[in-house]
């Protein structure tokens, strides 16, 4: 009997980074492997009352079996071996772990999949979209350990009491490995907020492609009612207000309103050949990326979203996340997707935070890297004010036609007055 008949597996291709689990040498695991079908099949056989069709000194049997049993006690054996095949699933599975999904509804082999992402949740929350009308969805790059940015995010934008449209939000991340601690701290915070997704993948640098395809995979799965994606980091300063009207706008375009990829776009980049961003001419052999989106933020129509994670599977890992997402997924879906360029809503230089979105211009910003996590508090109150008009934008400059007010310099003090 055929085991791929009625048992289908799905081993998935090892990540070309980090190693994500504890794997068994390939010898180690062939023979494992081996080893455990054969006894499966002796003790399947065996319970079933079938002889081994291999061992000569049951010909005899056999024959006595065939002629001496009726059809009904084959079709009950045929039965039992089914039951006892569960055996050898759960055996293939404790030996090769983690690396074995089952498929059984498409039968299809992970082996057909160019990056088939067989990670896992390890902590999940499902009912973030569990009202049909979410208008925005946010699902922010983040590390097990960045508690105090995940917070600083709850407390000023991330927060949905502002808005008037829906909005909500979810922080993807990887796991880290021998820190139990953080661990633990992180199945307490899932429970009290109820908005962190974790995949067993190993939380490093060069994984970064599997934490964005672990945001496309859940909100397709969890959240695909939503109109619109944003992805950013959680160290990027949003300005919720200005990027929810310009949304609006958008929505209200109706049909045209597909396709839309809004981001800081890089066309021709240079391929980094040192350093921190070092790609090498095997991994990349062109000097120059295709156009694709700075990885800070970029904001995208549902459709986007759902075709890029449907296509993933179908476009081989690589680790320069921006690219990968952004660039690599759209150029895959042949012209489906339309980068829109969104630079001017980008304050490039974080240090220009409070500067930019305390101005009278505050308004036309929306993006900002944060380098002092103190000070978005204090300037999320101020954009808070503007944007109910309950304060006026500090004016640093004249306006065009306008003279700027200018405070009067104290008058000296009479020195002679002072001396009596």
């Amino acid at each position: 009997m055929a085991i791929s008949g009625w048992l289908w597996l799905s081993i998935p291709v090892n990540s070309p980074s980090d190693v994500l689990h504890e794997h068994v040498k390939d010898s180690e695991m062939k023979e494992s492997r081996d080893t455990s079908v054969r006894d499966t099949r002796q003790h399947t056989a065996k319970k079933a009352n079938i002889p081994d069709r291999r061992d000569p000194d049951n010909s005899s049997e056999l024959s006595h079996h065939h002629s001496n049993h009726s059809l009904e006690k084959l079709r009950k054996n045929m039965t039992l071996l089914k039951v006892n095949m569960s055996g050898l699933e759960n055996i293939v599975r404790r030996v090769n772990r983690s690396q074995v999904t089952f498929n059984r509804s498409k039968h299809i082999s992970a082996y057909q999949y160019a990056n088939p992402h067989p990670f896992r949740y390890i902590i999940n929350t499902q009912a973030v979209c569990r009202d049909n009308d979410i208008f925005l969805i946010v699902y922010v790059h983040t590390a097990p350990d960045h508690y105090k940015r995940r917070m600083v995010i709850r407390q000023t934008w991330g927060r949905s009491n502002y808005y008037h449209l829906k909005v909500r939000v979810v922080f993807i991340m990887g796991y880290t490995y021998n820190k139990n601690e953080t661990q633990q701290a992180l199945l307490f915070e899932a429970e009290q907020y109820h908005d962190l997704v974790q995949e067993d993948f190993a939380d490093t640098y060069k994984n970064l492609t599997y934490k964005g395809i672990a945001g496309l995979k859940w909100i397709s799965n969890y959240c695909p009612r939503a109109k619109f994606v944003l992805k950013t980091d959680d160290d990027i300063f949003v300005n919720m207000f200005t990027l929810l009207r310009h949304l609006a706008s958008l929505d209200r375009m109706g049909v045209d309103n597909k396709g839309i990829l809004l981001c800081l776009v890089w066309y021709r980049m240079t391929v980094m050949r040192t350093g921190k961003w070092k790609v090498s001419v095997d991994q990349w052999k062109d000097n120059y990326y295709p156009t694709y989106c700075s990885g800070s933020a970029f904001t995208m129509t549902m459709d986007v979203a759902l075709a890029m994670y449907n296509v993933s599977y179908h476009v081989p890992f690589f680790w320069v996340d921006d690219f990968y997402i952004t660039g690599l997924l759209p150029l895959k879906l042949g012209g489906k997707v339309k980068h829109k360029q969104f630079m001017s809503t980008y304050v490039l230089d974080g240090r220009k935070l409070e500067e930019k979105f305390t101005s009278h211009q505050w308004f036309t910003y929306i993006f900002s890297h944060v380098h002092d996590l103190n000070a978005i508090q204090s300037v999320w109150e101020r954009v808070v004010k503007l944007a109910r008009g309950e304060t006026s934008a500090t004016v640093k400059f004249a306006l065009p036609g306008q003279l700027p007010k200018v405070t009067p310099a104290p008058k000296p003090r009479d020195n002679a007055k002072k001396s009596k």
